[in-house]
């Protein structure tokens, strides 16, 4: 029996209907998983907004406190204004 890691999905909101999934970590800070995202659309961390249950939620709140749990499927949005740069920021690279 192989132990597979807790997962956390992101739905992003590009239309592309991607959803990344990251681990998931209980105590590990919202803004941590901004960062990942970031890193891997090559955009910065205030670039995005993460949403759950309809509320937009604070970087500073852990997964656990914000009641996140595994296999929780949260929503990304774009922050940033209409530009070109939007468009090309929210590729996996």
């Amino acid at each position: 029996m192989t132990d597979t890691p807790e997962m956390v999905k992101f739905k992003l909101t590009t239309g592309q209907q991607e959803e990344i999934e990251l681990a998931y970590e209980p105590t590990k800070p919202l803004f941590d998983y901004l960062d990942d995202l970031a890193e891997l659309y090559d955009c910065p961390p205030d670039s995005f907004k993460l949403v759950h249950k309809g509320k937009v939620l604070a970087g500073k709140t852990t997964a656990q406190e914000a009641k996140i749990s595994q296999g929780t499927v949260m929503v990304v949005m774009n922050a940033v204004k209409k530009s070109p740069k939007k468009v090309e920021c929210m590729r996996v690279r």
